[in-house]
């Protein structure tokens, strides 16, 4: 994936290497040529998953995500099939915020760190959380928050939510009580592609797409939050909700 540009947002510390996006970009090319060369996992999506045809599980995956996708924009959920994305993208859900003829730029939503918004910097709300957003200037910081005009620098995508790069804003916010904790997610890095590069991504199979709301991007459990959302989306995703972590060891 390649970094669309927010170059005002507010970076804490640029050193870490995991953010360039050229070495994710590798390590997804290896990982899928790896998924498309192992025979026992196909056999295992179409007997056990599907119990349909010889398709593989990258036609399947094209198949279902072709049957749910004619457009992507603002508010759209990206859900990550199983085992089909390398590491941060395997099982994540991405809410859009941008996608225009530049690119497109989303958080990841259902990666909560094991730290707290007090061991980053100082605040009234040192026990908020914080969550991965994506793989791209992973050490700075934005927010996603329920849509309201009083908080300085929201950036609406969806009529009911924002994103932030203010967060000192969405802090005084969250102070005054204009907006709620359960209404904010604090975000670590973010999700970019360029030009034709999500359609792209989409058409290989790589994501499925379903529409969000503040009910998903907020769910208080991230953690079945992946689960939860392919069950709501119905049919056959239900189904792959109940994928095992390593299909090789059921």
């Amino acid at each position: 994936m390649l970094a669309y540009p927010i170059p005002s947002l507010r970076c804490i510390n640029s050193s870490n290497p995991s953010s360039r996006p050229g070495t994710f970009k590798s390590r997804l090319q290896k990982q899928k040529s790896s998924f498309q060369q192992d025979k026992c996992y196909n056999n295992y999506l179409e007997c056990r998953l599907l119990g349909r045809g010889f398709e593989g599980i990258i036609g399947e995956f094209q198949r279902m995500t072709a049957k749910r996708f004619s457009s992507i924009g603002p508010g759209d959920l990206l859900v990550a099939p199983p085992n089909q994305l390398s590491p941060p993208f395997d099982r994540a859900l991405v809410v859009i915020c941008m996608h225009d003829s530049n690119g497109s730029l989303g958080f990841v939503i259902n990666r909560k760190k094991d730290f707290d918004l007090g061991s980053l910097i100082a605040c009234d709300c040192p026990r908020q959380g914080v969550y991965f957003g994506g793989p791209v200037e992973e050490n700075s910081l934005a927010c996603l928050h329920q849509h309201s005009s009083f908080v300085q620098g929201a950036i609406p995508f969806t009529d009911e939510l924002s994103f932030n790069l203010d967060v000192g804003a969405v802090l005084g916010a969250l102070r005054d009580e204009i907006i709620q904790p359960w209404q904010v997610r604090f975000l670590m890095g973010y999700a970019g592609w360029a030009s034709g590069q999500l359609e792209a991504e989409l058409k290989a199979g790589w994501w499925f797409v379903t529409r969000g709301n503040k009910e998903l991007v907020f769910h208080p459990k991230s953690n079945i939050l992946w689960r939860t959302v392919l069950r709501k989306m119905g049919g056959e995703y239900a189904l792959v909700a109940n994928f095992p972590d390593d299909p090789m060891l059921n």
